[in-house]
């Protein structure tokens, strides 16, 4: 529909369960939070409804099937609403799968915001569409049910939201980087899953066969940024992510990078607290970490982006520095950047353009000057299989 979007996902330390929730802001200028309340409340489990029916707004309304909780009209803010939906038996109707109800919610909900009803459809022929069997027309019709019910009993917000704009793209701060780091030209991926920085391992991974990119899912976090190096060594752009507790364990790694000035981009994306901290809380307190990571003096730089238009540009940039300069370079995000949703303008992430590369190597193999002047300034790298068979060993 044209609109900024700014979405919070949030998630609690836990590797099963725990009370996760999404809360989703349209605005007409673009937006760099989720904002305070909200005018419409999805509460798919009691616990949503008694921890955030408070932030409803006037005019607002609690969408919730009474078949599984109960809500108490007293409970809820002033002048707001409780909008009674009957999601499984609406699944029900359809389907086997309970999970379906998911769809008549989100019918319901987008009913009450004022968004077509062609538009949520669309929506979820895109999600659905490479589904098997009758999944999409099951999802189709359910959203449609819980829509239509919304409209009869329901009470539409008094500021619905209409189109306005071209569309827009809709994606996370790792999510760009991932995207920025395939256009400039990367081709190994070394990683340890650590949140908030394991989704550019995910993002990566499924598209790797598309772009000819290598994903290793390391060990740990030491055979990740070694493994990027011997890439890099090799002759590929190379690339590793983490959080905090995993490039603590990276520094040892990141100076030997910066002793054979072998290029490397390092993605920190910071959580909160020390030692492993805080996975599921965002902070920006390891800058000093990244400042001196690693004993004795070489050179590095560190590029950090606020939004993903930013996080795109800047990762392209990590990787012309990290060659040109033939040193680490880091990129510091953080977990508001790396795991929250937000549009961009179509145009302002070219994904088609040139990979600038400064990387040369001695044409013949013979007479090889590891320092030679060069009209770029940026001094020939030797790789091991090239003619002549001469190349920088060391660690």
């Amino acid at each position: 529909m044209g609109r900024h979007v700014f979405g919070l996902n949030a998630y609690q330390s836990v590797i099963r369960g725990g009370h996760v929730w999404f809360q989703a802001r349209a605005t007409d200028q673009r937006p760099y939070s989720q904002g305070d309340g909200c005018d419409i409340l999805y509460a798919m489990t009691p616990e949503t409804a008694e921890i955030h029916a408070a932030a409803l707004r006037p005019g607002g309304t609690l969408v919730y099937d009474p078949e599984k909780f109960p809500v108490a009209a007293d409970k809820l803010p002033p002048k707001t609403h409780a909008l009674e939906v009957p999601t499984l038996a609406i699944a029900r109707k359809y389907s086997t799968q309970p999970i379906l109800q998911n769809a008549a919610g989100l019918g319901a909900s987008a009913a009450l915001a004022g968004i077509p009803l062609d538009v949520l459809h669309d929506v979820v022929r895109d999600s659905f569409g490479r589904k098997a069997g009758d999944v999409v027309q099951w999802n189709l019709e359910a959203s449609a049910a819980g829509y239509q019910h919304a409209l009869a009993h329901g009470h539409v917000l008094d500021h619905p939201l209409t189109r306005g704009g071209a569309p827009k793209l809709l994606m996370t701060g790792n999510q760009a980087i991932a995207l920025g780091a395939a256009a400039a030209g990367l081709k190994f991926l070394s990683q340890y899953p650590m949140t908030p920085a394991s989704s550019i391992m995910h993002w990566l991974a499924a598209h790797s066969s598309d772009l000819g990119i290598v994903v290793k899912q390391a060990e740990d976090e030491l055979a990740a940024i070694n493994m990027a190096i011997g890439a890099s060594f090799g002759g590929v752009r190379a690339m590793t992510a983490t959080s905090g507790g995993g490039f603590s364990l990276m520094v040892e790694a990141l100076g030997m990078a910066g002793m054979t000035e072998t290029p490397l981009v390092v993605v920190e994306s910071q959580r909160a607290g020390p030692s492993t901290g805080l996975p599921t809380k965002t902070e920006q307190g390891d800058l000093n970490l990244m400042l001196g990571a690693g004993q004795g003096d070489f050179p590095r730089a560190i590029l950090a982006p606020s939004n993903p238009v930013e996080a795109y540009r800047q990762t392209i940039r990590a990787f012309e520095l990290a060659e040109e300069y033939q040193t680490p370079v880091l990129v510091a995000s953080d977990l508001h950047l790396s795991e929250n949703f937000m549009t961009v303008d179509r145009e302002e992430i070219p994904v088609d353009g040139p990979v600038k590369s400064l990387f040369t190597v001695s044409p013949n193999g013979h007479d090889y000057h590891r320092y030679a002047y060069t009209p770029t300034g940026v001094s020939p790298r030797s790789i091991p299989g090239q003619p002549g068979l001469q190349y920088v060993a060391g660690s």
